[in-house]
């Protein structure tokens, strides 16, 4: 009796083995030279998956592997229009693409798609996008853009960023601009400039203007999500460096859709590699900008630190809002106009 009801557990072992769904788990996209290589993982690992291409100028997916179990898939591909690489497996679908946008002159331009939420949804790609400063894109990228069909374009610089770095958006269908006209407060960088220069107190200072940015910064938050809300998408935010106003700007928007924190600040973290500045002049767009020049004195290792992020700085940022409303669903509620019921529009709109 005891063996029959051995071998009557190993079939519904089996059994619930080989009907178990095949989940791709996480993905991501490589792009050298002309080839993309899309990488993922499976659960069951080494399982079979689809691989399906579409592009920005035409949804309609065409298969271009059937079956590959080895995680890895190579095409060669133009980069224009953007293509989109649908992974399918018997238990769903997982939509994947380059997270950083190949453009000539374009600064940290980054689509926020494909993060998981707490909820085991993903944020569609092609829709909201974050970026630096867009004063230097060349009319390949404007045609790249172009496909893209970007609607509404944030800028969150201020009026004297806006006017020595312009942009004269070349597109038949020029974009929505959202701007604010406002002068920086430059006290506190004039501190990270004249006070130590050392790292300990530069990322000190950082922390500190970065408890800042939710509030200063709420009115133009709170336009963002208003054409979030309403559908005016695709959309693109951005400041000069595309690290700090930008960087608190897609942390709100993937917590309102309920990504992890923890991933939040991983895509917050992917300023360091993605921005390539070398200098504040680059990024002021004059080189006799005060603010610039000042930059340029500074030694190299404090330079560095300024051009880049840290993840202590967003959780400052984190941190204020949860000491002073409470919490982020509170902060985006009372500073932002975006309650529960918004949220779940938000949700509907931006996750599959």
């Amino acid at each position: 009796m005891a063996a029959l009801a051995g071998v009557l557990l190993a079939g519904l072992v089996l059994a619930g083995c080989a009907t178990q769904p095949t989940v791709v788990e996480q993905a991501r996209v490589e792009h050298v030279e002309g080839e993309y290589r899309v990488l993922w993982a499976t659960r069951p690992p080494g399982s079979a998956v689809d691989v399906a291409v579409a592009t920005s100028t035409n949804p309609a997916r065409r298969l271009v592997a059937r079956g590959d179990r080895d995680g890895v898939y190579a095409i060669t591909l133009p980069a224009a229009p953007r293509p989109y690489f649908r992974l399918h497996a018997r238990g769903g679908d997982l939509t994947v693409a380059e997270r950083v946008l190949p453009l000539e002159g374009g600064r940290n331009f980054r689509d926020l798609g494909g993060y998981r939420t707490a909820d085991g949804r993903h944020v569609r790609w092609g829709l909201l996008y974050r970026s630096g400063a867009m004063a230097g894109l060349t009319d390949t990228d404007y045609r790249y853009l172009g496909d893209l069909g970007i609607r509404t374009i944030c800028d969150f610089r201020s009026t004297d960023e806006r006017d020595r770095a312009r942009v004269q958006w070349r597109l038949s269908e020029p974009p929505r601009m959202l701007t604010r006209d406002y002068r920086m407060d430059m006290a506190a960088f004039a501190a990270l400039m004249t006070g130590p220069h050392s790292a300990e107190a530069i990322t000190a200072g950082m922390a500190k203007s970065y408890e800042r940015i939710p509030y200063e910064y709420a009115a133009d938050y709170r336009a963002m999500f208003g054409e979030l809300i309403a559908g005016r998408v695709p959309l693109a935010f951005n400041c000069s460096a595309g690290k700090d106003r930008t960087g608190v700007a897609a942390a709100l928007i993937l917590l309102a859709l309920g990504v992890p924190r923890q991933t939040v600040l991983d895509d917050y973290m992917l300023s360091n590699p993605a921005a390539h500045i070398d200098s504040l002049a680059k990024i002021a767009g004059a080189d006799d900008d005060p603010t610039a020049v000042a930059f340029a004195r500074l030694p190299p290792e404090a330079r560095r630190l300024l051009t880049g992020v840290q993840r202590a700085w967003l959780e400052a940022a984190l941190r204020a809002i949860e000491a002073q409303d409470g919490s982020i669903p509170a902060y985006l509620e009372r500073q932002l106009g975006v309650d529960a019921r918004t949220t779940r529009i938000l949700r509907t709109r931006y996750l599959e």
